[in-house]
């Protein structure tokens, strides 16, 4: 309902014009807000989805470009230096994870950490590993060390990747 709907209806009641100006006025705030409130959880609902779909490995996105149409483009629009959106990163995240935690029988939450706790520290990687992926596990660019996160070490205990550090010589 507009304004004028607005008007118009309470003016029709009897209501003084002015008074009835009055209550279109406060309504009109209202309305829009709730409009607002109303597109952004659609629009937060829409990067959902799309999220959801970019991290199944292996899918056909043709089909879901409508979302990313009526989001105006991409959902993730801040980029890297060599374009790699947020929403890249955190698929090639979990589709890398869930592979290389299936080969090594480990949980590809833990792997996930793991990629996360060295990006996290040497963000210089990241291209690296958007190109290249499980080479970084293979190469020991993604060891313990070299990350920012604890970890559990095989004996059970809770470390630092510092502790580890220290114990190689190495710095950071």
């Amino acid at each position: 309902m507009t304004w004028g709907d607005t008007f118009n209806r309470h003016k029709a009641t009897g209501m003084d014009p002015s008074d009835a100006a009055f209550r279109a006025d406060q309504s009109d705030p209202m309305r829009k807000r709730r409009a607002e409130v109303e597109n952004e959880r659609l629009r937060e609902a829409l990067i959902q989805a799309d999220l959801k779909i970019r991290s199944l490995p292996g899918t056909d996105q043709s089909d879901v470009e409508f979302i990313r149409e009526a989001l105006g483009g991409n959902p993730a629009p801040s980029t890297n230096a060599m374009g790699h959106s947020a929403a890249d990163i955190v698929a090639k995240i979990a589709q890398i994870a869930a592979a290389v935690g299936w080969q090594a029988n480990e949980p590809a939450m833990e792997m996930a950490g793991q990629i996360v706790s060295v990006l996290a520290a040497n963000p210089e990687h990241i291209d690296r590993f958007m190109a290249e992926g499980t080479e970084l596990f293979l190469d020991g660019t993604f060891n313990h060390e070299k990350g920012s996160l604890t970890y559990r070490a095989i004996n059970g205990s809770i470390l630092s990747p510092s502790v580890l550090r220290e114990k190689k010589g190495q710095q950071q």
